[in-house]
């Protein structure tokens, strides 16, 4: 009996950087399809950067190139992988990861019928003021704290949450200074703005991989402590780091594959 070739699913990884957020969330899904992993054919869309024009032609890419699903990865290119594929191809099936409040965000219609082609959210939700806390037990003697962030990241809410976490601190009797980047890179004005801080503290979600390394990099030069948001970022030289469940996530998204 001739045996009937199995077809390969390709599916594409659509993100602004291949770092530690999309590795993790990539190591859950071969956790949960270990048996199933030779059926699937795996390429990643990395823009190098919050660069929307080349999110939206990587999307055409997987398109073209005739991809079965579309995981975007992240706040950036969830939105334009969504609309892209709604506008393009309607039939292709889209994961989002790593994007929260899907709803209030206007991605899908309700969580039981979204209303479009993404078939599954799979995210973990912000744990800023958890940072917040074990910052205070763990450097209590801090008084000047700076938190740089983008204001894009966190699905357009980063701003709000920041200034949750400037008025937990300071009604804890810290001084607190917000930095917001807008800029492709990092601007020259950050590294005079940190020269008065004792700590830096930066939430995970809110910056770029290698803003991240940019900052911290400042931060050494000038012999600041930095609490670098991110497991990942203990091997780099930070004082402290935590991170989401993205393994969990990528768990989540296997599940639906």
């Amino acid at each position: 009996m001739k045996l009937q070739a199995v077809k390969q699913v390709k599916v594409a990884f659509i993100t602004t950087e291949w770092c530690a957020v999309p590795k993790s969330i990539f190591e859950g899904i071969k956790k949960e399809l270990s048996s199933d992993m030779n059926v699937l054919s795996f390429k990643v869309f990395e823009a190098k950067g919050p660069y929307n024009e080349v999110i939206k032609k990587h999307t055409i890419r997987a398109i073209q190139e005739g991809f079965d699903l579309l995981i975007p990865i992240g706040i950036r290119s969830v939105p334009f992988v969504a609309k892209v594929t709604a506008d393009l191809a309607p039939h292709i099936p889209v994961i989002a990861t790593a994007f929260n409040s899907p709803i209030k965000n206007g991605l899908v219609r309700s969580m039981k019928s979204s209303g479009n082609n993404i078939v599954c959210v799979a995210s973990d939700p912000p744990k800023h003021l958890l940072l917040a806390k074990v910052v205070l037990i763990l450097r209590p003697q801090a008084k000047n704290i700076f938190i740089p962030y983008r204001e894009d990241t966190l699905n357009g809410n980063a701003h709000e949450e920041m200034l949750r976490m400037k008025d937990f601190f300071e009604r804890r009797g810290k001084e607190v200074t917000l930095f917001a980047i807008s800029t492709p890179g990092i601007p020259c004005e950050l590294n005079d703005a940190i020269k008065d801080t004792d700590l830096i503290v930066t939430p995970e979600g809110c910056l770029l991989a290698s803003d991240v390394r940019t900052i911290k990099s400042y931060a050494d030069a000038l012999g600041i402590e930095s609490f670098i948001d991110g497991v990942h970022t203990i091997n780099e030289g930070t004082v402290f780091g935590m991170r989401y469940d993205f393994v969990r996530v990528g768990i989540t998204v296997g599940e639906y594959i």
